[in-house]
């Protein structure tokens, strides 16, 4: 490792190209400390990038199905409060209709 960095918040986002892009992927890592954000990185790839969500218990690091679920709530959370797309708002509708028809507070 190069540099280590402390931060508040990091965000790190895969983004697929389209085809007249020079590569398939590009991959951002942006941070948050304070009231500053930074783009800290930016990788640009041909093969579809991978993850592995590990967890630290002292002794040992092991793949984690507990990390991956906690990490991936956070995404959903995400998507759900800032949708960046009419098609991400028209789910998003859809689905709090949905959750109240369930809970009985549904009116049209």
């Amino acid at each position: 490792m190069r540099k280590l960095l402390t931060v508040d918040d990091l965000e790190i986002i895969f983004e697929k190209q389209s085809d007249n892009h020079d590569c398939r992927w590009c991959v951002y890592v942006r941070a948050r400390k304070g009231q500053k954000e930074k783009n800290i990185l930016m990788i640009k790839l041909n093969n579809k990038p991978y993850t592995r969500f590990l967890k630290n218990d002292g002794t040992i690091v092991i793949n984690s199905r507990d990390v991956l679920k906690d990490i991936m709530s956070n995404i959903v959370q995400l998507i759900w409060e800032m949708p960046v797309s009419k098609l991400e708002k028209d789910i998003m509708k859809k689905s709090n209709k949905k959750k109240l028809k369930k809970s009985g507070n549904y009116r049209n």
